[in-house]
């Protein structure tokens, strides 16, 4: 029996994610039995692993001044939307802290686990410098704007500014351009190490979200507590905003670029399609861990939104 391409897809981007499904299964089951506190691990993978994975990844995939320009205009649009969503929350009531969890959501998504196996299934890897593109964008935002947002919930402004200025992200990804132009690519030593700290970037994000669900889990103790986490109104926001202020977002920046400026491609017009629909990013969860701000359920609406981007997948 014939399979519909778009359950092909879907289907392969399944395949792809299980060993992720694994990981994250690993996680609560450390997080449930093996008393392994996150917060260390978040830091390690923050400030140890992602500076030197972005670096090396920038050098050995050049990023062009145009790709740059596009990136620096996804990542105003995730700074403008995350802002009025900031605004707009508070005016519906919304605590401060579900309001800032809510702006940094609406500003970034799902590109390093789940953005990559679809962009792959559905487009292609010709694809893939325009998903690095909107991945650099969206490293921008989380590494400035994004993280102002959330440390304004536990710092004041001033504060706040010291601690988003101190995530390497951004420096990283500067000195692997800055390298690359005056040196060339990382050479066989740095290709092996860049493939060694991709593989932990993955591994240790898919085992902390395993690690956050189970403590979600293992506090949510009863059928009535299980039931306020399902009706949560931050859960609704989360996706509200996912699924229709982003895509809302990315459809009039494609149409308005198509119909003035003419500076996306017609693969990263598709690529920024696909990440309108893509889950809740995993870095809210890791973020929010970073800057102590403990909302429960979290990893529930993360792990949900997949359910969702998958069937968002075949309609798309």
């Amino acid at each position: 029996m014939a399979i519909l391409p778009e359950f092909s897809h879907t289907l392969e981007v399944l395949l792809k994610m299980a060993p992720l499904a694994f990981l994250i299964l690993l996680g609560a089951v450390i997080g449930r039995i093996g008393r392994i506190e996150r917060e260390p691990l978040v830091k390690f993978l923050v400030y140890g692993v992602m500076p030197p994975a972005f670096a090396l990844n920038v050098m050995i995939e050049p990023i062009q001044a145009s790709f740059l320009g596009v990136a620096l205009i996804v990542a105003m649009m995730s700074c403008f939307l995350a802002l009025l969503i900031l605004r707009w929350t508070r005016c519906l009531g919304f605590t401060d802290t579900e309001s800032r969890l809510l702006a940094f959501s609406s500003g970034t998504a799902n590109t390093g686990y789940f953005g990559l196996s679809a962009v792959v299934a559905l487009v292609g890897e010709q694809a893939l410098p325009s998903l690095i593109t909107v991945t650099l964008a969206f490293i921008f935002f989380e590494g400035s704007v994004g993280a102002y947002i959330l440390a304004r919930n536990q710092w004041d402004r001033k504060q706040a500014i010291k601690q988003a200025l101190k995530l390497p992200a951004i420096y990283a990804i500067a000195v692997g351009i800055i390298v690359s132009k005056i040196f060339g690519g990382p050479g066989i030593v740095g290709l092996e190490l860049a493939r060694t700290l991709r593989g932990a970037y993955v591994t240790l994000g898919m085992v902390i979200l395993g690690m956050t669900l189970s403590q979600t889990l293992n506090a949510t103790t009863s059928r009535s507590m299980a039931l306020v986490s399902v009706r949560g109104r931050l859960g609704i926001g989360l996706f509200l905003v996912k699924y229709l202020v982003w895509p809302l977002g990315a459809l009039g920046m494609i149409e308005l670029d198509r119909a003035r400026f003419g500076l996306f491609s017609e693969d990263f017009r598709q690529v920024l399609r696909i990440m309108s629909v893509s889950p809740i990013a995993v870095n809210l969860v890791l973020f929010s861990n970073l800057f102590g701000m403990q909302s429960k359920r979290l990893s529930f609406w993360v792990l949900l939104s997949v359910c969702v981007s998958l069937v968002a997948l075949v309609v798309l």
